[in-house]
């Protein structure tokens, strides 16, 4: 695995950093999840109760700093052998163990919120249909994309083989 797209040791910053960590901003992520949100409560509350600005408002004021930052700090995203794992979650915490050999697309991602927070989101498609997850704000999304692709191949042969 190719070292610059790890996570990096930083003095200062807590928790485990785990084996094979994928890194990621977990600063621009918690600025585009504040953004997400204020832009979707004041759209959604203005077409229907026309009360969008003070919700947002009221979002902002009360969940502004402390939540994003949360949510932004809860995502670990990591790759062991031929598995990415995902966790996430503030209240309710979820982890997946994706097998590589089951991912049949990797689509990368930038909305107009992203954009504006510089940040791109990876989704990964499993043969089960549909997004197994969405690993967002990672460092080098391109890299990270091309090198779950290859050990998404390595996976398959090694299944084929064995």
């Amino acid at each position: 695995m190719q070292a610059e797209l790890l996570h990096p040791t930083r003095s200062g910053e807590s928790g485990y950093i785990r084996p094979g960590e994928l890194s990621i901003d977990r600063e621009r992520i918690a600025e585009y999840i504040l953004w997400f949100h204020i832009c979707l409560f004041f759209f959604s509350f203005v077409v229907f109760f026309g009360l969008g600005l003070i919700v947002a408002l009221v979002y902002w004021v009360a969940f502004g700093t402390w939540l994003p930052k949360r949510q932004a700090a809860a995502l670990h995203f990591w790759l062991e052998d031929t598995t990415l794992h995902v966790d996430s979650g503030v209240y309710v915490l979820t982890r997946k163990a994706i097998p590589l050999d089951r991912v049949t697309d990797l689509v990368l991602i930038q909305g107009p919120v992203m954009r504006r927070c510089g940040i791109w989101a990876l989704e990964v498609h499993t043969s089960g249909g549909g997004v197994e997850a969405t690993l967002l704000g990672l460092d080098k999304p391109a890299e990270v994309r091309d090198l779950l692709l290859r050990a998404r191949d390595e996976a398959a042969r090694r299944r084929t083989a064995g």
